[in-house]
């Protein structure tokens, strides 16, 4: 799945709690680090997941958009992550 806010709602925390959240949700499950996929250019993304401790480990890949290709870097991080008060 994606973690997204919409634009016009951000800046506000959502995304933080959102990715808490989860990361609550796959400790429950199991998980012992997680991971996501963010298009190169989106340096939002890679400051938001930055900020968390995330970064990226060097896995890369490409995906068809129809339109052509993009590629994506995988970030993976603690899931140690607690909802600010």
């Amino acid at each position: 799945g994606a973690l997204l806010v919409e634009p016009r709602w951000g800046r506000r925390g959502h995304a933080g709690r959102l990715l808490a959240t989860a990361a609550e949700w796959l400790r429950e499950a199991g998980a012992r680090y997680g991971l996501a996929w963010v298009p190169e250019p989106d340096e939002a993304s890679r400051r938001f997941y930055a900020r968390a401790g995330w970064e990226a480990d060097g896995g890369v890949r490409a995906l068809d958009t129809g339109a052509g290709t993009l590629r994506e870097i995988r970030l993976t991080g603690s899931l140690d992550l607690k909802l600010a008060a």
